[in-house]
């Protein structure tokens, strides 16, 4: 896995989750399990 893309990857999961309000809970619960998957591929 290229941890340059990972690291790409994770930054964007991060941008999306910033443009969320808190009243979107379960869209945030969604893009903090991409992250946690993002950060998981740079374990590989």
């Amino acid at each position: 896995m290229n941890k340059g893309w990972a690291s790409k990857l994770i930054d964007g999961n991060i941008q999306t989750y910033k443009q969320f309000t808190h009243h979107n809970y379960d869209k945030i619960i969604i893009i903090e399990r991409m992250v946690l998957q993002s950060l998981a591929l740079l374990e590989i």
